[in-house]
């Protein structure tokens, strides 16, 4: 993480006074406009407990970084519900490859409320709309997300405190492929209406 985004963070929550929202955590709830910065590993082998790849000898490894943002909806019961889209670049992309993608996605999942954090578990369902796989789709399931509840309910502060091994299946005009992903998020969401 670089001292610029340690910075930007830290004078977030210097602004909303996280320190002081414990009791925002009572019910979150409501429509939230979020952006944020993923990165991944990608590999069609898999990661174990420590994040160390085990590659089949066919297999392939890389990185992709992206940008999210979308709206996320909470409906006060533990049940939440995300629409967005995704500018990816795929870090390890050679000559002659199209390293750039873009995708519709829509998520459900859980979420818990602990101390002012957020604790949410989700899977995807995509489309890819630019990129060398447009016109075809796939799903991610095992998405771990966290974030601390600021400004009385009003902003959530994602960050991964752990990554967990999520797993993409993207079809291609070629069939699917399923690959295990480590990511690590950041980002924002804002509350867009009262949340009542």
């Amino acid at each position: 993480m670089t001292i610029t985004r340690l910075l930007a963070i830290a004078l977030a929550l210097a602004q909303f006074g996280g320190a002081d929202d414990r009791g925002a955590s009572g019910k979150l709830h409501g429509r939230y406009a979020f952006s944020g910065q993923r990165d991944c590993l990608y590999t069609t082998g898999d990661f174990d407990q420590n994040g160390a790849v085990s590659l089949p000898p066919e297999g392939q490894f890389f990185r992709i970084s992206a940008v999210d943002d979308g709206v996320t909806e909470f409906d006060g019961k533990g049940h939440t519900h995300q629409r967005g889209h995704s500018s990816s670049l795929n870090i390890n992309a050679g000559p002659g490859s199209i390293p750039l993608s873009d995708s519709d996605f829509e998520c459900d999942g859980t979420y818990r409320l602990d101390e002012g954090i957020v604790s949410s578990s989700r899977s995807c369902t995509f489309l890819n709309t630019a990129g060398p796989n447009r016109g075809h789709g796939g799903t991610v399931t095992g998405i771990e997300i966290q974030g601390r509840i600021v400004d009385g309910g009003r902003a959530v502060l994602q960050a991964t405190s752990h990554p967990a091994v999520e797993t993409q299946t993207q079809d291609t005009a070629n069939g699917s492929v399923t690959y295990h992903r480590l990511c690590v998020r950041s980002g924002t969401s804002i509350r867009l209406d009262d949340g009542d």
